[in-house]
């Protein structure tokens, strides 16, 4: 067996014990949970290879809760898009389904001696599992792993955590053969949010993954962006229903090198409305 081979297969059984390890753990009791779900639409999405803007509507739920070991998030998002994006046969927008779960094995959650200074809240051990299903010709269809340290910072409102991952993916080409193998990678990651007054919050997100090695047409994957920010207003009370706009840009979408694109679409900065509901 080949160097190489050897490394895609102990990624992926790393990959397998990732994915047992998290699900496995989730099944303690929740000392506190809070969901919700929400929609957001914007017209200015761009997809690598395609000359045309795109419009999604996406529709989410996220899940987030505490336990005696630390805590579980769990996103799942369903991207409708117009016929600009299309499905495999032609016959209307794409549908794409993704989910990923995070689980944090918190240091003050496990040990009697607790983390407590100025900067750092917490620290945690974190598994990440992610799945998309898209049915456009290409069908992607990515499966990712990843595991690393995080850390929950001290602010005086609201919440700020860092981290950073080992990262590998397993991806489908359907226009070079089929199911191949990403080279393991790492991943830098920050979720944030903070009020602003009695009736806004801002939150959102960055994640940064590494070169990769040979991407969807043979061609070196570059390093990836995605960064998300949004300012979400509560119409009533705190927990129910809430809207607002945020903004998303997405460097190298996918792992494809922008630079190489012919419409430079593998890079997108989009706007959008947006409406959440808590419960």
């Amino acid at each position: 067996m080949s160097l190489k081979k050897l490394n895609h297969h102990f990624s992926t059984s790393i990959l397998w014990g990732i994915t047992l390890g998290c699900f496995s753990m989730a099944g303690h009791a929740a000392f506190w949970q809070s969901n919700q779900v929400g929609v957001s639409w914007s017209n200015q999405y761009q997809e690598p290879a395609n000359p045309d803007d795109v419009s999604k509507t996406i529709l989410n739920f996220t899940h987030l809760s505490g336990d005696d070991l630390g805590r579980n998030v769990l996103v799942a998002n369903l991207y409708l898009s117009s016929d600009e994006d299309p499905k495999a046969d032609g016959d209307g927008g794409a549908t794409e389904y993704y989910v990923f779960y995070r689980r944090y094995f918190s240091y003050n959650s496990i040990f009697d001696h607790k983390i407590e200074n100025r900067l750092i809240r917490d620290v945690n051990l974190t598994f990440r599992v992610d799945k998309g299903l898209k049915n456009s010709a290409l069908e992607p269809n990515p499966t990712k792993g990843r595991a690393g340290l995080s850390m929950d910072f001290n602010v005086p409102k609201g919440y700020f955590e860092a981290g950073a991952d080992w990262y590998y993916e397993s991806a489908n080409n359907n226009f070079t053969g089929g199911r191949f193998n990403f080279d393991p990678t790492y991943a830098l990651w920050a979720n944030f949010g903070f009020p602003v007054h009695d009736k806004g919050f801002v939150d959102g997100f960055v994640d940064y993954v590494g070169a990769t090695g040979p991407g969807y047409f043979n061609v070196d994957a570059k390093p990836s962006t995605l960064f998300q920010i949004n300012y979400m207003y509560d119409v009533g009370a705190k927990e129910g229903l809430k809207v607002g706009v945020g903004y998303e840009y997405f460097r190298n979408k996918y792992l494809n090198d922008n630079q190489k694109d012919p419409y430079g679409h593998a890079t997108h900065s989009a706007p959008f409305v947006a409406a959440r509901y808590s419960f």
